[in-house]
């Protein structure tokens, strides 16, 4: 009878994981006994509820392109539905936390409105809380928290929350930072890129995007002091593998001032660009090295250098404009 027993509560699990009726929406439990959760509940309900219209679709006669705009719409509907889930175990972890989520979604929407004005009055006010933030994160989850196997999964949760808090303080900085740069104001841009930067400080990093902006301005002298120096160490920060290629995994932007090829903006940067500037400097080493062999080859004399076969390949690699080099050590490219 036991065994029975079991077999139906594994019969009736598997059941709900491929119908997902309302009655079988995940439960919660206090004190040890189930109690009912009205958002999950709501999300399985609509689940069931689409998958019902899906299938009615399908016996239809529906195209697939129907079928898959409806499925769409359903994975957005059950979506939502856990999005307040998710929303109500953060605000019950951090108040501020889930102020700053819901500010940040609202700033995303407004640019995703075309309400640019708006937006950045939101991040503008995650800024000015921004103190408080910093104190919440270094209250709740210290500098040199980790998420491990070793903590408890609700551990877990609050250090990564922490993270994404101190994170969404910096972008709302780096947004605004951009703002003005946009504008032309690259003084104030500036101080906002640095601002973003100081908030990462907080667990010793920085933000990436705002030391790259930042590292155009002082290559440049853009609303700061000249300092290709200090540029290339804010480049340095940066992931190596951004816009790499052909096995160079010097940082892109870095490369791009070593070679003073970096336009004044980082919007003006494109794998094109790079790839463009790294054929141009292997070809110049290739060119630099058949003059050489091309000079020393002259009957072995290291002058006087006689013409040979092979003073088609330099010619081809010094282009037009270095014609001129290789016909003054004797050889002809005409």
């Amino acid at each position: 009878m036991v065994a029975c027993a079991e077999m139906l509560k594994r019969f009736f699990r598997v059941l709900c994981l491929i119908a997902l009726p309302a009655g079988c929406a995940p439960t919660a439990y206090s004190n040890g006994q189930p109690t009912a959760d009205p958002t999950r509940q709501k999300a399985a309900a609509d689940r069931a509820s689409c998958r019902g219209e899906l299938r009615q679709l399908q016996l239809s006669g529906a195209s697939q392109v129907i079928v898959a705009q409806k499925s769409r719409q359903c994975n957005d509907i059950v979506a939502n539905d856990l999005k307040g889930d998710s929303e109500r175990q953060l605000r019950q972890q951090s108040g501020i936390a889930a102020d700053t989520l819901q500010t940040d979604m609202a700033a995303m929407d407004n640019l995703k409105n075309g309400r640019v004005e708006e937006a950045i009055a939101l991040y503008k006010q995650i800024d000015a809380n921004g103190p408080a933030i910093i104190n919440e994160v270094r209250e709740r989850a210290p500098p040199g928290s980790r998420a491990s196997m070793q903590n408890s999964p609700a551990a877990n949760i609050l250090i990564i929350n922490m993270d994404a808090l101190l994170l969404e303080l910096a972008k709302a900085q780096r947004m605004v930072g951009q703002y003005y740069e946009d504008e032309g104001q690259d003084s104030i841009a500036a101080s906002w890129y640095q601002k973003a930067n100081a908030t990462m400080a907080v667990y010793g990093g920085k933000d990436m995007m705002a030391s790259d902006l930042l590292g155009f301005m002082y290559a440049w002298g853009r609303g700061v002091p000249q300092d290709r120096d200090h540029a290339m160490t804010l480049f340095g920060g940066a992931d190596p593998t951004f816009l790499g290629g052909k096995g160079n995994k010097e940082n892109a932007f870095a490369y791009l001032l070593r070679t003073n090829n970096l336009p004044r903006r980082l919007k003006d940067v494109t794998p094109e660009l790079v790839s463009k500037v790294q054929d141009t400097e292997i070809a110049g080493r290739l060119m630099g090295i058949a003059i050489m062999m091309a000079a020393f080859s002259g009957n072995g004399h290291s002058s006087g250098y006689t013409p040979r076969q092979n003073d088609g390949l330099a010619c081809a690699l010094a282009g037009p404009r270095n014609w001129g080099v290789i016909y003054s050590l004797g050889g002809s490219c005409f």
